[in-house]
């Protein structure tokens, strides 16, 4: 699987990323830091129950905290962010 898009929160405190897999992963970025001129992270949270085939674009809309997304299944789907939600997997 690849990753087609991502973008950042207003903050840039969150990465979200779309991917062939139909899943979006949040990707919290606080706290991180390069070590040797990279860095691993795990996504804290991801969506997977909605798009049914590839997701091409994401979109972060800072002014009404959503991020929109679409794919080839013809489907745009909002999903709204609180940037002051610790998102986990569970």
């Amino acid at each position: 699987d690849w990753v087609n898009d991502m973008c950042f929160n207003g903050d840039k405190s969150l990465l979200f990323s779309c991917s062939n897999d139909c899943k979006i992963n949040i990707w919290d970025l606080k706290g991180t830091y390069l070590k040797n001129n990279y860095t691993t992270i795990f996504p804290v949270y991801s969506y997977s129950d909605l798009h049914k085939d590839f997701i091409k674009r994401i979109h972060y809309n800072s002014n009404k905290n959503y991020l929109y997304s679409c794919g080839l299944d013809s489907k745009i789907y909002i999903y709204p962010i609180d940037n002051n939600t610790k998102y986990n997997i569970e």
